[in-house]
């Protein structure tokens, strides 16, 4: 009875493991028993053996699309220059001309005008320096007061100085000065000896002392 008491589990399980494992026996021996089918049962046909539905379609050829012709650059007209071809005056830039199928410099076409070459730079010709008037110095010829140096005028044909001019060297005299006559200084004054402020303030300040002791003595 003890037995019993501590091992039934064991005891419990064990049975429902038999009990399973015949039930599992006796259904496997169901599925696996062939039976005789009777011949008016329809059989039922594979579907691998059915005609299969055949979809039959047409791919249209996709039309090419044209390539687009590229539109040309149009070739810029080069900016006229001197010396450069043309067939006008048109063709050639500010005051050039064509001449000779050419541009060229409008003022090269000009008579006595010196160009270069190919007429496209004038060529001014170098000035002649003008030599700087020398004037006419004291007695010497002149015409107007412009002809004589700097400080002269011109007095009948010949530059002098307007100071003196009847000097022909044009050296005026110095007019003689008097000579100054010295003033002798002032004499200081001597102050004269006398009775002054300092004699009569000491006069007052006795006086002062003498009333103060006469006051004391009364």
């Amino acid at each position: 009875m003890n037995f019993l008491k501590k091992y039934w589990y064991m005891i419990f399980v064990l049975l429902l493991t038999v009990g399973l494992g015949v039930m599992v026996f006796l259904t496997s021996g169901k599925l696996t028993t062939t039976k005789p089918v009777a011949p008016t049962v329809p059989q039922v046909t594979p579907k691998a053996a059915e005609p299969a539905c055949t979809l039959t379609f047409t791919i249209a050829t996709p039309t090419p699309t044209p390539t687009a012709t590229p539109t040309p650059t149009p070739t810029p007209t080069p900016n006229p220059t001197c010396g450069g071809s043309c067939g006008s005056n048109g063709q050639c830039p500010t005051d050039h001309t064509c001449s000779g199928d050419k541009c060229v410099l409008s003022a090269c076409l000009q008579s006595g005008v010196t160009c270069s070459t190919d007429k496209c730079t004038r060529i001014y010709p170098t000035p002649t320096p003008t030599p700087s008037q020398v004037r006419a110095s004291c007695n010497n010829t002149c015409s107007v007061n412009t002809d004589c140096a700097s400080g002269l005028v011109c007095l009948d044909s010949a530059c002098r100085n307007p100071s003196c001019t009847e000097k022909t060297n044009c050296q005026c005299d110095v007019a003689a000065g008097t000579t100054p006559i010295p003033t002798a200084p002032p004499t200081p004054k001597v102050p004269v000896a006398g009775i002054g402020p300092s004699v009569l303030g000491a006069s007052v300040i006795g006086g002062g002392l003498l009333l103060l002791l006469l006051g004391l003595a009364l």
